[in-house]
């Protein structure tokens, strides 16, 4: 939105609650974090605008926190309804409450 590399534009609609989730490549990489939309003081963003956290970005935040990510090494592209299945095993609602 305003030149920052560690962002990735996204053409989505996203859902409330989306935000914090993965997004996947078709081979089933995660390639980075849906993020919140910005606040855009003077701008309007069109609703399928979204954005999401780098998967270079979520690395480098990982191996700063002494955890080491594996890389995938899949290269065949999964079908939709596997890729759906798979990322359903990888999420969880989180929910807080005062």
């Amino acid at each position: 939105l305003n030149g920052e590399a560690d962002l990735r534009r996204l053409t989505l609609t996203a859902q409330p609650g989306d935000s914090g989730g993965p997004v996947f490549d078709m081979n089933g990489a995660v390639i980075g974090m849906l993020l919140p939309r910005p606040g855009t003081p003077g701008r309007i963003l069109p609703d399928d605008v979204n954005f999401a956290a780098s998967g270079q970005a979520i690395q480098a935040a990982l191996d700063g926190a002494g955890l080491r990510p594996s890389v995938s090494r899949t290269t065949a592209p999964m079908s939709a309804e596997m890729l759906t299945r798979m990322s359903g095993d990888l999420t969880v609602l989180v929910s807080c409450w005062n």
